[in-house]
């Protein structure tokens, strides 16, 4: 730690240097942003002179600056609601928060969560929140780097649902943002409720004055209850029995998709046998590695709300044991970085996606790499843009020796690239390949079922 000529403490970090004010005990983080090209310093490696300026050293070297030339970002950033999820009895609904300024809760939805942003991108890790409920929390919740705010079974009233941000400079935002917040009372507690059951008694107990006959309404009642209780158990019981047959119908078609999967395998490898021209036989391979990858992908099915849903997540983790383990290359220098969302995926959609990730996971363990280097890492994304929740990206990054300038995308002129380009057309996807320091291959399309199963 250091102390400049202000009284400001500087204090040296694994993530940057960190500015204390002693006074109003505020803290800033100074990273990157601010021109550190050097954010990890090591300890009690530091420095005043005479002239003021201030030293800081790392395991790359020091960092030398003048405190009382530093300034902060002052800018007060603009805080949006990025998200609002409401969950009722059946599933949960995603609503785009910018197409209404007031949410409409019932009895039903047991829980909402708010989700929300600092428009500061710089070091967006670094942006803090704080939220009130309004008629709910008697103070506001100081929540820390975390966006998102969960209430759960609301009494029903009117509120609002305020949040504060501030970037990474600890600059906030104390306007913030608010929306109106109504929860509808269950409809046994409404008025005309309320005017049925006064109803109700009035009749009955006219009714009973009348007639005396208590028993036979009791008998009555309790006889339509058991007719009731009945029915819904007759109900559920043929819910669970649809279910039970879906399950099934899904288990047979599964084994049936691997069964034939494994027999065009096989006809395919007996056929090389017989391929006398090695370029045939290397196709023939290369269907056969084709076909196993998919068995792969049949592995990482599952039927959920109605629908055949994909693990592409676990699904990578496949590929890149699989293709490590016929790398020509030291298994030890390679790393692999498995970023795929771990939200199911429609079949449909997944089966192009799988396809693209197989090909340049084999290609870069195949041609990428090469045996002199001792560090090499491959990277296989797959994310919903931020700013648009209905495209997602789909990106393959490694650190090789990049794809040689003669090759083309389109027409491709290999058979990996022509699987990648023709997976992309399937998916109506923008297509792009970046050939700075290693090979980087993005794909970009439309998705409207991605976020909804988690």
């Amino acid at each position: 730690m250091e102390v400049d000529d202000h009284g400001f403490i500087w204090c040296s970090t694994n993530s940057g240097l960190i500015r204390i004010n002693p006074i109003t005990k505020n803290s800033s983080v100074i990273s990157a942003r601010y021109g550190l090209q050097n954010q990890k310093f090591d300890f009690s490696v530091s420095h005043k002179d005479v002239e003021g300026n201030l030293y800081f050293g790392g395991s790359n070297g020091y960092v030398r600056f003048d405190p009382s030339q530093f300034t902060l970002d002052t800018l007060i950033p603009e805080v949006r609601l990025t998200n609002l999820l409401i969950a009722d009895a059946v599933d949960i609904k995603v609503v785009d928060p910018a197409i209404f300024r007031k949410v409409q809760l019932t009895h039903k939805n047991y829980f909402v969560t708010f989700e929300f942003s600092v428009l500061d991108f710089i070091d967006p890790e670094n942006n803090q929140f704080r939220y009130k409920l309004e008629g709910f929390d008697p103070d506001w919740i100081e929540n820390g780097t975390r966006n998102t705010a969960t209430y759960t079974n609301l009494p029903a009233g009117n509120y609002v649902f305020r949040v504060q941000g501030a970037n990474s400079s600890d600059v906030w935002n104390r306007e913030g943002i608010s929306i109106n917040v109504e929860v509808l009372p269950p409809p046994w507690f409404a008025w005309w409720a309320w005017c049925a059951y006064i109803g109700l008694f009035a009749f009955f107990s006219w009714l009973g004055k009348r007639t005396y006959d208590s028993y036979a309404i009791n008998r009555r009642a309790n006889d339509m209850a058991i007719t009731m209780r009945e029915n819904e158990e007759r109900a559920y019981d043929d819910i669970q029995e649809h279910q039970e047959l879906n399950n099934e119908l899904i288990t047979v078609a599964h084994h049936h998709n691997v069964a034939t999967l494994a027999l065009i395998r096989d006809f395919i490898e007996e056929q090389k046998n017989y391929l006398a021209d090695e370029l045939a036989a290397d196709t023939a391979e290369k269907c056969i590695d084709i076909v196993t990858s998919l068995e792969r992908l049949e592995g990482c099915l599952f039927f959920h709300d109605n629908g055949l849903m994909a693990d592409l997540r676990k699904y990578t983790d496949f590929i890149f044991s699989e293709k490590i383990k016929a790398s020509h290359i030291d298994h030890e220098s390679i790393i692999t970085i498995n970023d795929v969302t771990p939200d199911l995926i429609p079949a449909d959609l997944a089966s192009p996606i799988a396809l693209v990730i197989h090909e340049a996971v084999e290609n870069a363990m195949q041609h990428a790499f090469v045996d002199s280097s001792t560090a090499n890492y491959l990277q296989v994304s797959l994310s919903t843009e931020t700013e648009n929740s209905s495209r997602s990206t789909l990106s393959i990054t490694d650190n090789g020796v990049g794809i040689p300038e003669q090759l083309t995308i389109a027409p491709a002129n290999t058979m990996g690239l022509g699987i990648i380009y023709s997976m992309a057309r399937k998916l109506s996807a923008r297509i792009e390949f970046s050939r700075h320091n290693g090979t980087e291959v993005s794909l970009t399309f439309a998705n409207q079922s991605m976020n909804k199963v988690g």
